[in-house]
């Protein structure tokens, strides 16, 4: 359990609990190499990164708990058949992002996920996804997940998504939802 007030001057820290229904926020990009304990609260991250891990056989251990991380959450993935978990969300919002892997990624790498609670932009779209028409994306925001440390797109291996959405509106018809991606900009 790390309990300070004030600046926090080392950028990596072998374990953190976070605890505190206020939430904590960095100010500097932090590293936590062992265990991150999200037991109740939020970490703003800001422009910062939190990370875990410190390397490809180095990848801590996310206890996931009521704790959320806004901003960008970067973690170590290993070649490894695995669900690796990210929870992103946004003020009082839990988006939680996992994947699964059916094909393990080679070499290891990291991913950094993120939750931006704004409306992503309409470009390409009406676009279409037999039988169905996609005609909008949700204004409440979207995910973004970016490769490094080693992972490309082509060694991403093969993998399931799951997305948590709650406290997303506009959707009527849970039938007809659809998960649109497109490349770092451009059209859906």
């Amino acid at each position: 359990t790390l309990s300070a007030v004030g600046t926090m001057t080392n950028l990596q820290k072998i374990g953190l609990q976070v605890d505190n229904a206020m939430g904590v926020s960095l100010n500097t990009n932090f590293v936590v190499a062992d265990t991150l304990e999200l037991t109740n609260g939020a970490i703003t991250t800001g422009t910062n990164i939190l990370t875990l891990g410190s390397s490809g056989t180095t990848l801590g251990t996310l206890v996931p708990g009521n704790g959320t991380v806004i901003g960008k959450f970067k973690r170590w993935l290993s070649s490894a058949l695995s669900t690796w978990v990210f929870p992103v969300g946004s003020e009082g919002q839990s988006k939680t992002l996992s994947l699964t892997f059916t094909s393990a990624p080679n070499p290891s790498g990291t991913l950094t996920a993120c939750f931006h609670p704004t409306d992503p932009g309409s470009a390409g779209l009406p676009t279409s996804d037999p039988p169905a028409s996609i005609v909008k994306a949700s204004v409440d925001g979207y995910w973004s997940l970016t490769e490094g440390d080693g992972f490309g797109r082509s060694s991403l291996g093969t993998y399931s998504l799951d997305l948590q959405a709650s406290g997303t509106t506009g959707i009527l018809d849970y039938t007809t939802l659809r998960l649109i991606k497109r490349a770092v900009s451009g059209n859906w």
